[in-house]
């Protein structure tokens, strides 16, 4: 062992997730403003891993859906089909 004291605390997991929760549109880098002496690596860790967050279309965004997101998606899925075989190729368009 280093000697060192892990950076990964529970505080600072949590205060990572609050900035993340506070504004969904950070990027890594206002991240690493916020949380100084940190490295780019071990931040990323925390979001990636320990938080299971992932970037999509500049926002930060759960990988866990839940089981209503899931439910959701489903319905989706099922209209979309029925609005197909109703309208056919027209649907597409």
């Amino acid at each position: 062992m280093s000697g060192q004291p892990s950076l990964m605390t529970d505080d600072f997991i949590q205060k990572v997730e609050q900035f993340i929760r506070e504004d969904l549109r950070l990027t890594l880098d206002e991240l690493l403003e916020k949380c100084p002496g940190i490295s780019r690596s071990v931040l990323h860790e925390v979001i990636s891993n320990r938080l299971d967050y992932r970037k999509l279309t500049a926002r930060w965004v759960s990988k866990m859906l839940t089981e209503e997101h899931k439910q959701e998606r489903i319905e989706a899925g099922r209209m979309f089909l029925e609005r197909h075989d109703e309208q056919g190729e027209e649907f597409l368009v």
